[in-house]
């Protein structure tokens, strides 16, 4: 994911993550906030003018980063 957001995103173009429950388990993650600060981190300090939208559903959490044209 993150050689993609370096390499850019064109206009309207989005990028999925899904993290399950396995997945969380294997890697310590308490929380669905704990991704999207990290994400959102990594937004802002690359001045990356990315939008990002995260929700759960049955099989685990997504995270959506999209260029939303302005």
């Amino acid at each position: 994911m993150k050689a993609d957001l370096d390499k850019g995103l064109k206009a309207n173009e989005a990028l999925q993550l899904i993290v399950t429950v396995e997945d969380k388990k294997k890697y310590g993650i308490k929380n669905r906030r704990s991704i999207v600060r990290f994400l959102q981190k990594y937004l802002t300090e690359h001045m990356l003018p990315y939008s990002l939208k995260s929700f759960q559903r049955d099989n685990g959490d997504f995270f959506v980063i999209q260029n939303t044209p302005q």
